[in-house]
């Protein structure tokens, strides 16, 4: 699911050409339909949160799932202008805001607490591998059976999707599945003596604005790093070759940093930080312009820039038991919103003052983010655990 959870939008960049030619949607417009995206994903996250608690992980799965198979499915048979191709993205971003707390819940109540982190390093390595069936999807697909064929195959995602919830728990035995995760200590409802407490407004603002400014500097590498590159006298094939070499990176990290997390017993929020400041400095050396540093520069913004998601997505786990949805799609909210404003300011800048002006920006959003995250992990006494045999996250016990 989470792999086609942001196809719509990477398959439009990918093939924008095509795109252009046959039905006459332009660059412009790829831009339009992205702002939509992320802008109608925020909106929907908070519900989708709540939505997914109400009926379990697998209907929610499903019924996003099998939504965002018609929409490719209809946009690959009928689709013949900017205006029929539009309603793709804002029923994609119904699965795209679903996505997160499905997948979260999912994770965190069917899996062994031992291996969450990796887990959610894993689950949130699925964009950047997106960005490759994306990208693998114009030589394969798109430029020898067309654009359209494309989108057909992006149905088949969604489609695994679905197949895949049918390996859970069916829906008529929801009620056993709760009875156990009860005795697991995870439960539709907080679990902990804490709970009412954890879930009071200003942690989870503190997160969401954390995420947010996290989101805007992924989103503003992926726009911008070839550009910069090129403007600093990188050919624009070997700046390809550096951002792959950079995804690669921060795909890594990801899944490294959630098993890092599970040995030394971190919840998630300081590493995060930690992170967001080391992806400072990337920014900077990017910054300064010079050929020789944007190799070096771009490995390190997007293996910290990048880095984070997974470490974010189990620290919700692990502090929100019994609504990781809830809390999620309201974390989302302020994600989105960051994967729209921090591009556009970047453009903004660059437009103005160049580029060392949107790097400095980039900076600057990654030292905040770091900084609200320690804020959170202060409001919510975030510490290192050890880790009691078991399946559950109940009880972890803070050590000096």
């Amino acid at each position: 699911m989470s792999i086609g959870a942001p196809l719509p939008l990477l398959l439009a960049g990918t093939l924008a050409v095509q795109l252009r030619n046959d039905i006459g949607i332009e660059a412009k417009h790829i831009g339009v339909a992205s702002a939509l995206f992320f802008l109608c994903s925020s909106v929907f996250s908070v519900a989708a949160g709540t939505f997914t608690e109400r009926v379990g992980w697998q209907w929610a799965i499903r019924a996003a799932s099998a939504t965002s198979a018609a929409a490719f499915l209809l946009v690959a048979a009928f689709a013949d202008s900017l205006w029929s191709f539009l309603p793709l993205f804002v029923i994609g971003s119904v699965n795209h805001a679903i996505s997160g707390p499905a997948g979260n819940v999912a994770i965190s109540t069917e899996m062994p607490v031992q291996r969450l982190g990796l887990l959610f390093g894993m689950k949130q390595s699925a964009n950047p591998v997106a960005n490759i069936v994306a990208g693998a999807s114009v030589p394969l697909i798109g430029l020898t059976l067309g654009w359209r064929w494309a989108f057909v195959m992006g149905a088949v995602f969604p489609l695994l999707a679905i197949a895949a919830t049918f390996g859970s728990a069916r829906p008529d035995q929801r009620s056993a599945v709760r009875r156990q995760t009860k005795r697991r200590g995870v439960t539709s409802e907080p679990s902990r003596p804490d709970a009412d407490r954890r879930l009071r407004p200003l942690p989870i603002v503190s997160l969401a604005l954390a995420g947010g400014f996290a989101t805007s500097v992924a989103g503003s590498l992926g726009a911008y790093v070839v550009l910069s590159a090129v403007e600093a006298g990188i050919s624009e094939s070997t700046a390809g070759v550096y951002v792959m070499l950079a995804a690669a990176t921060g795909l890594s990290a990801r899944v490294v940093a959630g098993w890092w997390a599970d040995r030394v017993g971190s919840s998630g929020i300081r590493p995060v930080a930690a992170l967001l400041a080391v992806g400072v400095f990337g920014h900077l050396a990017l910054a300064a312009g010079e050929a020789s540093l944007v190799l070096p520069a771009t490995l390190i913004a997007y293996g910290a820039g990048w880095g984070w998601p997974g470490l974010l997505m189990y620290s919700i786990a692990h502090h929100y038991q019994g609504a990781t949805g809830r809390v999620t799609g309201r974390i989302q909210v302020g994600m989105m919103l960051g994967g729209v404003v921090g591009p556009l300011l970047f453009a903004v800048l660059q437009s103005q003052w160049g580029y060392r002006a949107g790097w400095f920006s980039v900076a600057s959003a990654s030292a905040l983010g770091a900084a609200l995250a320690i804020l959170t992990a202060v409001l919510l006494r975030d510490g290192v655990f050890v880790r009691e045999p078991g399946p559950s996250l109940t009880a972890p016990t803070l050590t000096s």
